[in-house]
């Protein structure tokens, strides 16, 4: 019997060297990879970026080319342009609009790229165009990109530049926010966009959503810098680090002037920082992103204002802690973070005396939600939600939209519009009752476009709606 086992067991012994070493050589890959992932040292930025341009070509090869497209419509192509505004109250609108647009959208009007955004006059007629030029965009950059580092894979500016916030210059020009699709950071930066749609610069350097344009052409336009340490939040003798896997994003406000050119920066770290309030930087549900700032307005001058507040502030509205903030105009500092009953909300914009508007993205109570369009007093601490209401059609109660959405207040700060992105319509509301007054579909034809499906050649597509606004009475007629 041992005679049997004896050749078994002597090879066994003569390749034990080798099972050893192989065993030790698998253990060392081991901690090897666990310190590449935990230290980042090599080959880890080359195994990274090697795995992005996978997980982005991936994607690429099953989403198509079709810009922010949302849906196939009922409605036939050859009413597209036709059914994208209803009139609900009254003959014609009581103003002129500017609605925004986007790649593929327009086609009809800037059949290259579609159009950034048109001009309609209060007959709903198409009075102006801005066409979307992507690659001049790009091509006009004035900053140094080594400054405003990107990771980007298979980038075109055709693909993945998408408009966000527009704001208009006396002139008829444009300020543009963009962001990037498929990159890291989103924030595409802000150009400054001529009638016909040319750039007059443009700058690549983090800037995002909704920016506020000043009477003397300074802007004043979210944006972020990168950190790779993060962010420590003291409290006392102690201190909490609030980082990601990633850079965080520090919010800033960059200061330009009409010409692009940087006049201050105005950090929102630092401002909570040294605020009663430092401590919503760790109630983020990003931490990579504590604060994701959507919009800047000012504090209009008048009556009623609440105590402390005055004309000149500034209103950021801050969606990763479901506040807003009132930051004094010239020391920069934070007077008051509101909330309410309200979250991850968009584009809050004061109104008059103590009341704001903004657009609530995962609110609502017993008469409309989660998106709405929600007023809050200050002074006396109510809220009322506008729209949807008791009286809103069944059809357009439902309006939803996770991310983005926007408002915008009329001349007379009687009207709003209120567009829900995700879901390519908005409403005008009177905002005493909440009467609609206007509806609005972002219905497109794109039959010609073979990177849509088949239903391109019968019915409308329709887009995501980001914003309706009242067009400036001093930047029409043609100069």
């Amino acid at each position: 019997m041992r005679s049997r086992f004896r050749p078994i067991a002597r090879r066994i012994l003569e390749r034990t060297p080798l099972a050893l070493f192989l065993l030790s050589l698998a253990a060392a890959l081991i901690v090897y990879g666990i310190a590449i992932e935990r230290y980042g040292i090599f080959p880890h930025s080359i195994i990274e970026e090697a795995n992005k341009t996978l997980n982005v070509t991936l994607e690429r090869r099953q989403t198509p080319d079709t810009g922010r497209f949302q849906s196939f419509s009922d409605t036939p192509n050859e009413d597209a342009a036709a059914s994208r505004i209803e009139i609900v109250r009254g003959d014609s609108l009581a103003n002129s609009l500017l609605i925004y647009g986007g790649r593929h959208q327009f086609r009809e009007l800037c059949p290259e790229h579609g159009c950034l955004a048109v001009a309609i006059a209060p007959s709903g007629e198409v009075v102006h165009a801005w066409p979307f030029r992507p690659a001049a965009i790009l091509a006009a950059n004035i900053v140094d990109e080594g400054d405003y580092p990107y990771e980007l894979n298979n980038f075109s500016p055709e693909r993945n530049i998408s408009l966000v916030g527009i704001r208009q210059y006396p002139n008829g020009d444009l300020l543009v926010t963009f962001h990037y699709r498929d990159a890291f950071p989103y924030g595409g930066g802000v150009a400054r966009i001529d009638r016909d749609g040319h750039p007059r610069w443009y700058r690549r350097d983090y800037s995002h959503h909704w920016p506020l344009l000043l009477e003397d052409g300074t802007a004043l336009v979210p944006s972020y810098a990168l950190s790779a340490a993060g962010i420590e939040i003291p409290f006392g003798a102690v201190s909490v680090n609030r980082s990601g896997s990633r850079e965080t994003y520090l919010t800033t406000i960059r200061v330009i002037d009409a010409d692009g050119a940087v006049l201050d920066r105005i950090s929102m770290i630092d401002a909570l920082l040294d605020s009663p309030w430092r401590g919503v930087l760790q109630e983020s549900p990003a931490s990579y992103d504590p604060l994701h700032l959507n919009s800047i307005d000012r504090v209009r001058d008048g009556p009623n204002l609440p105590d402390g507040i005055k004309a000149g502030d500034l209103v950021l509205s801050l969606r990763n802690v479901s506040a807003f903030v009132i930051l004094d105009g010239h020391s920069h500092q934070v007077k008051r973070l509101v909330r309410g009953s309200f979250f991850q909300q968009h584009g809050v914009r004061h109104l008059e005396g103590s009341r704001f508007l903004l657009f609530d993205n995962l609110g609502g109570d017993e008469t409309g939600g989660p998106s709405r369009l929600l007023m809050v007093d200050l002074a006396t601490g109510a809220e009322t939600t506008i729209f949807p209401n008791a009286r809103t059609p069944e059809a357009l109660r439902g309006l939803f939209t996770l991310l983005r959405g926007m408002i915008a207040i009329s001349p007379d700060r009687q009207r709003a519009t209120v567009a829900f992105a995700r879901a390519g319509a908005g409403v005008e509301v009177r905002l005493a009752d909440g009467e609609i007054l206007s509806v609005f579909h972002s219905l497109h034809d794109v039959s010609a476009l073979d990177q849509f499906a088949d239903e391109r050649l019968d019915r409308a597509a329709r887009f995501a709606l980001d914003g309706v606004d009242y067009l400036r009475d001093d930047a029409w007629p043609e100069p």
